[in-house]
């Protein structure tokens, strides 16, 4: 039956840590469960059942328990010996029963571990949290700190505990850290870390939706790159060059132009010679006049609509205002320079 337990049992021999000599409290009461749970551990509370007298008849069934009894102080005392480093194992392998070596541990450990508190005070309030690493398992780790006090005893204030942890979050967490010291209600340790919870995941989830987008944005520009800036892309533009040197150089092709100047000023300007009306470059073909075929969106000198201004040939002019569907927005226009104004 006891093969059979120590068996199961091999796997908590190996979560275990192993005790060096440090914070002695935590470890004993990871270690009381073993024997516990092997049902050896009344070997430590109860003395070994004495030896018959020297003419002293003994029943088969003290003979059974004092037998069984050595054979669970070894067990236990086993249990002891292989949760501590090799260092402790070799310098405490020769106590011979279980009792005898927790009390030892006992008497030896306990007295440091009151100078250990001072430690785990210190390893408190000098923890940061950092970016980088999840808050959450931080905050776990500081939780990991305070059971430890509970372990020694130690008693602490939760509203002073949770501030600080509140001004140890990462400096990421700024705004998140002003709005909690901003809250009117005080939070216990529990409620902080449920918020703290909550915005990592909001936080997690708004990371994965930025780098989807980036991840796009990535595609495309590699889209673009492999299109745009290679042997590719330099004979898509050639091509394009080709057949827009093709159609501006076809005798046969009507060319017309339109600008728009709304919201600037500058064709009201008077330079000496009097307001300019509107002026054009043209595209000087052999087939089309210098000023000719273009139109010029101009705001309205009411400032409520947009003048449309514009140039043909007086062919073309001819034709143009005769348009029936233009008739309904057309404004003054002069034949003189072959112009109109569309409203």
């Amino acid at each position: 039956m006891a093969f059979v337990t120590l068996k199961d049992m091999g796997s908590d021999f190996h979560r275990l840590e192993r005790f060096d000599g440090g914070d002695f409290v935590r470890w004993q009461r990871k270690m009381h469960f073993l024997p516990v749970t092997v049902k050896v551990y009344y070997v430590i509370v109860n003395p070994r059942p004495p030896e018959p007298g020297e003419n002293e008849e003994e029943s088969v069934a003290k003979t059974r328990e004092r037998l069984r009894w050595d054979q669970d102080d070894e067990i236990c005392r086993g249990h002891i010996l292989n949760g501590m480093s090799n260092t402790l194992f070799d310098a405490y392998h020769t106590v011979k029963t279980a009792k005898e070596l927790w009390n030892q541990l006992e008497r030896r450990y306990i007295t440091e571990d009151a100078t250990s508190k001072r430690f785990i005070v210190s390893k408190f309030f000098d923890y940061k949290m950092v970016d980088g690493r999840s808050v959450m398992e931080q905050f776990n780790e500081i939780k990991s700190i305070l059971d430890r006090y509970s372990q020694h005893k130690l008693a602490f204030d939760e509203f002073i505990v949770v501030t600080s942890i509140i001004d140890k979050l990462p400096p990421s967490w700024k705004n998140f850290r002003n709005s909690l010291k901003h809250r009117k209600e005080d939070i216990n340790l529990d409620e902080l870390g449920t918020h703290l919870r909550i915005e990592e995941d909001l936080r997690k989830e708004e990371k994965s939706k930025s780098d989807g987008e980036d991840d796009e944005a990535k595609r495309e520009e590699s889209h673009i790159e492999g299109n745009w800036k290679s042997e590719k892309g330099f004979l898509k533009v050639s091509e394009r060059l080709k057949e827009m040197g093709e159609v501006y150089s076809n005798p046969e092709a009507d060319y017309f132009a339109v600008t728009s100047v709304c919201n600037a000023s500058f064709y009201e300007a008077d330079f000496g010679w009097g307001k300019q009306i509107w002026s054009c470059i043209g595209n000087g073909s052999a087939n089309t006049p210098v000023f000719a075929n273009l139109t010029i969106l101009v705001d309205t000198k009411s400032g409520d609509g947009v003048e449309a201004r514009v140039t043909l040939s007086e062919e073309d002019m001819v034709v143009f205002e005769r348009d029936p569907p233009l008739f309904r927005f057309l404004g003054p226009f002069s034949s003189r320079d072959c112009s109109l104004i569309i409203k």
